[in-house]
């Protein structure tokens, strides 16, 4: 779990948000694409994208640039702002599979939520 302060806790220039929680996904259920909604009347929306070094991430039919090498993982994280123009639906893929973690922050509001899963599917029965 991750877990985000409320914006009366984080002091400084940030005057936005609230407490929020997220699931972290273990890289074996990172996916090759997600589709994903940041709703544009937050002041803020981000996406942190985690993928394995050398990857190429694209974000809206964009490259993600600017990865930070996560230890001696092999992985690298880049925090993305994202356009709050439009209906707040975004698209991401990758040569590899990568998570995604998208939050947003308003005045005493946010949200947070993970990427996706692969989980195994089961018949129905």
């Amino acid at each position: 779990m991750q877990y985000m302060e409320g914006q009366s806790g984080r002091g400084g220039a940030m005057s936005a948000g609230d407490p929020a929680m997220a699931l972290v996904v273990s890289p074996e259920q990172y996916l090759t694409s997600y589709l994903f909604h940041a709703p544009p009347d937050f002041e803020v929306s981000y996406v942190n994208v985690t993928e394995p070094m050398g990857a190429t991430v694209l974000l809206d039919g964009a490259a993600v640039g600017g990865f930070m090498p996560v230890g001696g993982s092999g992985f690298g994280v880049a925090k993305v702002e994202l356009d709050s123009g439009g209906n707040g639906n975004h698209a991401m893929s990758s040569d590899q599979p990568f998570g995604i973690s998208v939050y947003g922050y308003g005045q005493y509001t946010s949200y947070w939520f993970a990427g996706g899963f692969k989980l195994p599917t089961f018949p129905i029965e």
